[in-house]
């Protein structure tokens, strides 16, 4: 037996995690509903500010909060947010499938009846007063919440099984859940030296956030007479678009830069040749990639060129027409070739000891666990669409060990993980089956198992329990869909969604259900995959895992390449991320004063980042919280 580690799940944490269930998640339905986008608060400042509140509160008290606690707060305010819309993408779903674009394009005669309810009950639907009463709705949510449970249980049981792969025996550093465990140990122990570089850390992000966003704020819309409800976006203009005026002197280049503080700060805790590897993969794609496409004219006829395309435009389409193909084949190649080449270590997964470490449960448990869940999405997909059990059994059960190893291979390098978005299209398309219905079936490969284990990562380091962790996890999401349902439930009762009482319902949902229908039919027509460019790009990715393996000795370029390449990281943060990895090697080392050298920088360089991540967020929090009653006051009688 291990020895016994104080809890983390006591009362005073979840008051903190019930708190956050109770405020964030009305906020994130109510914001949604009203500007058409969720705050942006489940991003790397809202958990901190959380933490600091309720870290300061307990120790004002005489009693402060213990590292196993606050690595509980921080650990689930994720959930609150995550969890918030699901009650109401039942709804949206309902409005995409019978919206005039999705009958125009003939999407809305395959939609089956238990992702949605029929026409006729929607129309019903919209004059009754609590929504989810309405046996209608028994089918699709009764599915939804059994893809739901499958999908926790394979992701927990995944979980286990990478972090016994990549903490335990390649000992991979994942630098954000390590950044975020050594400041959850300044906030618990209060060390001088670490608590003074986290503070001065924190006040350059308040004061950088100051000048880029707050102030802009207050100076812009706020005092310029329009109000707080003038602020038309929680989500701060820190990015600046280059893209229309590089397009006379180079066309189809996408270019923004940022001054979002935390950006270039999570740059400091990465290694430069990871930074490097995103940059290029970035530049590769949406700078060299895009021009030449551009100077080749190989842009669509329904899609010219255009100079005014500004970088998010850009990278939508050029992933739509050319590169969606190209990440899958390189992304395969990430998965399947280190494990074809290094079987060994998968296989030793399989041989952990039952008694090695009180960590988990027995690896036997942990794989049946797994099984049934798969198989059980397995065949509840087969039920309803009659897709191929032996198709999908290839694809969900042997492909997500693929995927949640990918994920947290690339968490162990980068900041977090990632996965392959468009696989379960591809296949799906690659089979030709005729049923359209199987497309709106959410099939897919289980990744998430590396965020459980960056979770077991940061428990290590905070001497927490890992079962504590899953039943925390468990209980806290059937919290968050309760919160969900009543919430969306309550609204529904004081106008039926969409209407005019919710804003974004009648102006920015008719423009998603078209991009939605569209979307559909090139899936079905298979547009946008082209299995020549798969072909091709996965020979490249192997060969360029091959030769960063065995000639480098950086087997994680290839992860970090296409990392760089995702929409979500991109030119924008690959570049801040490099320009903050030297930035901080030139500009803070000399701060660092304990020893001389690189590693005693790379020692201070988590709790800088944090400390910046947390100054910026405070400012950032209050920022959104005024436009969030400038949006409320609209509603008031005056």
């Amino acid at each position: 037996m291990g020895e016994r580690r104080n809890p983390g799940l006591t009362w005073r944490s979840a008051l903190a995690l019930l708190f956050s269930l109770a405020l964030v998640e009305p906020m994130m339905i109510y914001s949604y509903l009203v500007t058409g986008v969720t705050l942006p608060i489940q991003i790397g400042w809202w958990p901190w500010i959380v933490v600091l509140v309720w870290s300061e509160i307990s120790r004002f008290m005489g009693s402060p909060l213990r590292k196993q606690e606050l690595f509980i707060i921080l650990s689930f305010q994720w959930i609150a947010s995550f969890y918030s819309l699901f009650f109401l993408e039942p709804v949206q779903n309902m409005y995409r499938s019978y919206s005039a674009e999705a009958k125009a394009l003939g999407v809305t005669q395959h939609v089956p009846r238990w992702w949605v309810p029929s026409m006729e009950d929607a129309e019903r639907l919209m004059a009754e007063k609590w929504l989810y009463l309405d046996p209608a709705w028994a089918v699709p949510v009764t599915v939804q919440l059994l893809f739901l449970a499958f999908n926790v249980a394979a992701t927990v049981s995944l979980g286990y099984l990478a972090y016994t792969v990549y903490v335990q025996m390649q000992k991979r550093e994942f630098p954000l859940a390590s950044a975020q465990a050594g400041a959850v140990l300044i906030l618990a122990e209060r060390e001088p030296s670490g608590t003074r570089f986290f503070m001065v850390s924190a006040l350059l992000g308040m004061v950088g956030n100051l000048f880029t966003s707050f102030l802009p704020f207050l100076l812009g819309p706020f005092l310029s007479g329009g109000g707080l409800e003038a602020s038309s976006s929680v989500v701060a203009a820190q990015t600046f678009d280059m893209s229309p005026y590089l397009a006379h002197l180079l066309p189809g280049v996408a270019f923004a830069f940022t001054v979002n503080g935390p950006m270039f700060a999570s740059g400091i805790i990465l290694p430069l040749w990871v930074t490097v590897a995103q940059f290029a993969g970035a530049f590769s794609y949406y700078g060299i990639g895009t021009h030449l496409i551009t100077r080749m004219g190989l842009w669509p006829k329904d899609s010219p060129y255009n100079v005014s395309w500004t970088l998010p435009v850009i990278v939508e389409r050029s992933q739509i027409h050319f590169y969606i193909s190209t990440t899958l084949g390189l992304s395969l190649a990430a998965i399947i070739v280190p494990l074809a080449v290094h079987w060994r270590r998968l296989v030793s997964a399989f041989k952990i000891s039952p008694d090695a470490e009180v960590r988990g449960p027995p690896f036997r448990t942990v794989l049946a666990t797994f099984l049934c869940a798969s198989a059980g999405s397995v065949l509840l997909t087969n039920y309803l669409t009659g897709f191929p059990i032996w198709l999908l059994a290839i694809f969900v059960i042997g492909g997500s060990f693929f995927a949640s190893f990918l994920s947290a291979n690339s968490a162990g390098i980068t900041l977090a993980g990632f996965s392959v978005t468009w696989l379960p299209q591809y296949v799906v398309f690659s089979a030709n089956w005729p049923d359209k219905s199987i497309w709106f079936a959410p099939i897919s490969m289980y990744a998430g198992g590396a965020d459980i284990a960056m979770a077991f990562k940061q428990a290590d380091i905070l001497e927490a329990d890992h079962r504590e962790y899953v039943k925390t996890y468990l209980v806290l999401i059937a919290f968050s869909l309760m919160v969900s349902v009543a919430f969306v439930s309550y609204l529904w009762s004081i106008s039926p969604i969409p209407s005019g009482a919710y804003p974004a319902t009648v102006s920015v949902w008719p423009v998603e259900a078209s991009s939605w229908a569209r979307q559909q039919v090139w899936f079905w027509t298979g547009y946008i995959f082209k299995p020549d460019k798969v072909a091709a790009s996965f020979i490249i990715g192997t060969l360029v895992y091959l030769v960063s393996d065995f000639l480098l000795h950086k087997p994680g370029i290839l992860i970090s390449f296409i990392a760089g390449t995702t929409p979500s990281i991109g030119i924008v943060g690959s570049a801040s991320q490099l320009i903050g990895s030297i930035f901080g090697r030139i500009a803070f080392k000399p701060l660092v004063r304990e020893s001389q050298g690189i590693q005693s920088f790379i020692r201070r360089a988590p709790q800088i980042y944090m400390g910046v991540s947390v100054g910026w967020g405070f400012l950032e929090t209050i920022r959104v919280l005024l436009i969030i009653m400038g949006k409320a006051m609209w509603l008031l009688p005056y």
